[in-house]
């Protein structure tokens, strides 16, 4: 049980030791995602996978609504929580650049106000979804069908 996440805390483990993360067997993620991976690592391991599973739960209820513990039993959920997988989060970040893209107006005039990061939270979202590059094979489709 939370193989995948045991890595991304070795992996994290390794930076915090000035070591490689990717001398950790089974690690293949970006570089900077290590920090996350090196903040966790920080905390026993527990504590840090309860905060993950946590983490990744919420964004599932905040994205999925009053249909959430419908997803909690779909298969492909329930092997992301008993592995520790980045997917969900991912998940969020994808909700992120969703909702953030519909609801900001994308004014030059709007950069002086305080207001102005919002216009930017779309493009650091999907630009964070480059974590799992392979997901663009399902969303791309999706947003060219949301599109039309």
């Amino acid at each position: 049980m939370l193989h995948d996440f045991s890595i991304f805390i070795q992996a994290g483990q390794a930076l915090l030791h000035g070591q490689s993360p990717y001398t950790v067997v089974g690690y293949f993620y970006p570089y900077p995602t290590t920090f996350l991976f090196a903040l966790l690592a920080l905390l026993p391991f527990n504590v840090a996978a309860a905060l993950w599973l946590s983490a990744s739960a919420a964004v599932l209820i905040l994205v999925a609504r009053r249909r959430a513990w419908l997803w909690f039993l779909f298969p492909p959920v329930i092997a992301c929580f008993l592995q520790g997988q980045f997917d969900l989060l991912i998940l969020g970040l994808w909700a992120l650049a969703e909702g953030t893209a519909s609801l900001t107006p994308r004014s030059p005039e709007r950069w002086g106000r305080p207001g102005a990061m919002a216009d930017l939270l779309p493009g650091i979202a999907l630009a964070l979804m480059a974590l799992k590059p392979q997901l663009a094979l399902i969303l791309i489709p999706y947003q060219l069908w949301q599109w039309r």
